[in-house]
């Protein structure tokens, strides 16, 4: 009989070798069970219906239905939802497909190290792991009204808004980058955990859905009302102040914090000693405490700070470091954040 304290694993691939790869890395994790594999779309349907994972491993490229399409006809057709894991190649491409998936309700993502078919995939073991355990802990949201507590109101003339966001972040970004007109008066910086060519594909899928212009940051990048920069994996985003008064951005390669490179603390506290007082900052869903450290100086020198409400968040580990830490203002559902972003940027 299996212990039902045990992570129930379903891999889906439709690559012989990828998912002796995953049952290898996995098989002395005494956490997780893999119940099954499933090598196309309509086997994982079907494997999903029978064995109810608690987690799927999920490639994008396979035969009958890929990914997208299978997550599609899980949500569908059966009547709960497993936390979905996609395992995508790290190229413009797989960022592409990765997000449309994210958007469909994946949880999160484990990018292939060197392709469709790598050997390489054992670096991502630790990381596999963790990401599987963290999965299974989170919950779907639908972003409706959630109650917001310790509503606070601050009359500080807003000059930026600075986002962080982690694991179940890139569809609650979306949701509040898709939401702005071309009429706000303010840039908006976005630190979202992602390597290279995610970071890239999230700011071109943005800037085709939105109003607003979105950019991966890039060195000198100027801040401009109406345009939203993504800090780009790999780099940190920092802030500079030119002799003319223009702000631009410079990117820095300084050692990993909190395990991440871009970090959401030195952008925050970056933001904080330019802007003070005249600055949002915002704290979304994500594993692990960065963001905590750089909210809490904005706070510090006047900003108004909010975290996405624990309850939304899909995992709520970064809004509930970032309360801990007391340097919040507000905690907000997705729908109340936009809305205060509009009250007080417009």
């Amino acid at each position: 009989m299996l212990d039902e304290k045990k992570i129930r694993l379903l891999i889906v691939d439709d690559s012989f070798l990828i998912r002796k790869i995953l049952i290898e890395l996995l098989k002395d994790e005494k956490e997780i069970e893999i119940v099954g594999e499933a090598k196309d779309g309509e086997d994982a349907f079907l494997k999903t219906r029978s064995l109810r994972p608690d987690v799927i491993t999920m490639d994008y490229n396979m035969p009958l239905l890929n990914g997208l399409e299978t997550i599609k006809k899980i949500k569908a057709g059966l009547n709960y939802f497993p936390a979905i894991l996609m395992v995508s190649a790290n190229t413009m491409e797989g960022a592409t497909e990765t997000l449309e998936c994210l958007k469909q309700g994946a949880i999160d993502f484990i990018p292939k190290p060197s392709g469709e078919v790598s050997l390489d995939i054992k670096k991502v073991q630790k990381e596999l792991i963790e990401k599987i355990k963290i999965a299974a802990k989170a919950h779907r949201v639908d972003y409706k009204e959630v109650e917001s507590v310790e509503k606070i109101k601050k009359d500080s003339k807003i000059g930026i808004v600075v986002i962080g966001a982690s694991t179940g972040g890139p569809p609650v970004v979306e949701e509040i980058i898709v939401s702005m007109t071309k009429e706000i008066k303010t840039p908006i910086l976005v630190v979202q955990h992602m390597p290279e060519h995610f970071t890239a594909s999230l700011a071109k899928r943005l800037d085709g859905l939105s109003n607003l212009s979105v950019v991966e940051a890039a060195e000198g990048e100027e801040l401009m009302a109406g345009k939203c920069i993504i800090a780009r994996g790999g780099k940190h985003m920092l802030l500079n102040k030119l002799s003319d008064g223009r702000i631009v951005i410079h990117l820095d390669e300084k050692p990993l914090r909190n395990g991440f490179r871009p970090s959401i603390d030195y952008t925050m506290e970056s933001v904080a000693g330019i802007f003070g007082d005249k600055a949002m900052g915002v704290i979304l869903t994500g594993m692990g405490r960065d963001g905590s450290d750089g909210l809490a100086e904005m706070n510090s020198k006047g900003a108004y700070t909010i975290t996405q409400t624990r309850e939304e968040a899909v995992v709520d580990s970064m809004p509930r470091s970032a309360w801990e830490m007391g340097g919040v203002d507000e905690s907000l559902g997705v729908k109340d954040i936009i809305q205060k972003i509009k009250e007080l940027c417009y």
